[in-house]
């Protein structure tokens, strides 16, 4: 019996590689999908936010710093707002966590979701000091403290996803 390798030469390796990025850019359009009442008031989970924190700690090879920018670039342009916003963030974010990934690689479910919860932090407090340095004012925190907290409380369902299609991609 011949067994199948996926190898670096092969064209499913290539298209694996792909597939966080690809990922990305359909959850990033998945965001703006109206929910709620469809007046916005409803906060939407961070969905790039909770992709790039899991693949930059359990498979950052899959999701580089250069294709990090083009999903904040798309979130910008996709978002309106502030130009380079979302870039910055989801930037900032994946170099943090290159730095920390040995922290988080390897732990439990709760440690990993403890984790975000500063990176959501930090998310927010700077998308809020970008928005008021572009607009030139104070604005509320108060969107963007439903935005941090609904995003926590959805990272398990999305990060248990995340892990599932991280299993697919892992060549047995």
């Amino acid at each position: 019996m011949v067994r199948y390798e996926r190898t670096q030469q092969s064209g499913d390796y290539a298209a694996e590689r792909l597939l966080p990025f690809l990922l990305a850019l359909f959850l990033t359009m998945m965001m703006q999908l109206p929910i709620g009442d469809g007046t916005g008031n409803v906060p939407v989970p961070h969905l790039t936010l909770m992709l790039v924190y899991y693949w930059s700690i359990h498979r950052p090879e899959l999701l580089p710093v250069p294709a990090v920018a083009v999903i904040g670039l798309f979130q910008d342009l996709l978002w309106g707002g502030p130009p380079g916003l979302n870039m910055i963030v989801l930037l900032v974010a994946r170099v943090i966590l290159s730095n920390q990934q040995a922290l988080f690689v390897r732990q439990s479910f709760g440690v990993g979701w403890a984790g975000f919860v500063p990176v959501v932090f930090l998310a927010m407090g700077l998308t809020w000091l970008i928005v008021c340095l572009y607009y030139g004012m104070l604005v509320s925190m108060l969107p963007l403290v439903g935005h941090g907290l609904v995003t926590l409380a959805a990272y398990p369902l999305l990060g248990w996803l995340f892990g599932r299609f991280d299993r697919f991609l892992k060549p047995d």
